[in-house]
């Protein structure tokens, strides 16, 4: 499921987030070190997911 333009979320079929994908990110974001990349979970009260849930 594309979330943002060129970031693509999986998931499994507990409807988990099991892999991210960012399409075109070196050409998008020239000069970034793509040997270090960090995510960070957020969760809990006051975060917004604006996105929807897969149909299952």
């Amino acid at each position: 499921m594309e979330v943002a333009p060129g970031v693509v979320l999986d998931f499994n079929r507990a409807d988990d987030v099991v892999g991210v994908e960012m399409l075109g990110l070196s050409t998008r974001s020239p000069g970034l070190d793509l040997t270090d990349l960090e995510f960070e979970a957020c969760t809990g009260p006051g975060v917004e997911i604006e996105m929807p849930l897969p149909a299952g």
